[in-house]
């Protein structure tokens, strides 16, 4: 090797590339000793691959369960946060007439947008 430059081998022919200094430099020497201990270490123990699909399976299935999990607790809190909301009668019984929905419709509507009424009736005109 020469001072400035690294030796770089190819199939065919030996290139000579600049060497890279300061954090930019080590960093690709670090790599490539990685690069390198991770390759011998593959060669000479023999990586099981049904192991490690399995492995992944396992860790996949978890990452998703609990995907699942955080987006039924945020379900459970918005159901909880729009219980709390105070929806007037009168306002339930105008989108049932107006909009000719069941109670039940009209109050979910009502609260999902705070008990605004011009909003709960802009997002079921929307709806259909």
């Amino acid at each position: 090797m020469t001072n400035k430059k690294q030796k770089k081998k190819n199939k065919n022919s030996t290139v000579e590339e600049p060497q890279q200094k300061g954090f930019k430099g080590q960093a690709k020497k670090d790599m490539q000793a990685v690069e390198g201990y991770v390759a011998e270490r593959a060669e000479g123990e023999g990586i099981d691959e049904s192991k490690l699909d399995k492995a992944l399976n396992i860790v996949n299935e978890e990452i998703v369960n609990e995907e699942k999990k955080r987006r039924n607790d945020q379900k459970l809190q918005k159901q909880k946060d729009s219980e709390k909301i105070k929806v007037s009668r009168e306002d339930i019984e105008f989108i049932m007439k107006e909009m000719d929905v069941v109670k039940h419709e009209a109050d979910k509507y009502l609260r999902e947008h705070k008990g605004d009424l011009i909003e709960a009736l802009k997002a079921m005109v929307n709806a259909c």
